[in-house]
C-alpha cells in the first residue's frame, strides 16, 4: 500500500530537486546528455529554483517544455482512440 504523508514545500523542493539530480547525472552518464521535458503550472516552481542551484554541468542539460494537454492529445493520436486519463498520466 502507498503512504502519502504531507510535508512543507521546501521539503518537497529539496528532496525532489535531489532526486532529480540523481536521474540528470545518470542520464548524463550514460548518454553523454538530459533532455528534461517539464509541463507548465506553478507548482513545481520552488523544486525548480532548488535544482537550478545544484552543480551540475547544465550544458548539457537540454530543457523542454511541454504541454499536458498537448501530450494527452499526440498519445491520442498514436493509439487511434481516445485514452482515459489514466492511461496516460501515469507514463
Amino acid at each position: 500500500m502507498i503512504q502519502f504523508r504531507y510535508v512543507a514545500t521546501e521539503e518537497f523542493a529539496s528532496a525532489g530537486a535531489e532526486l532529480m539530480a540523481t536521474h540528470i547525472t545518470r542520464a548524463i552518464d550514460d548518454r553523454g546528455a538530459c533532455h528534461l521535458a517539464l509541463s507548465g503550472g506553478r507548482a513545481p516552481w520552488e523544486l525548480f529554483g532548488v535544482l537550478a542551484r545544484t552543480d551540475l554541468p547544465w550544458s548539457k542539460v537540454h530543457v523542454w517544455q511541454v504541454a499536458g494537454n498537448a501530450w494527452s492529445a499526440a498519445l491520442s493520436v498514436v493509439a487511434d482512440r481516445p485514452l482515459p486519463a489514466a492511461d496516460y498520466q501515469s507514463r
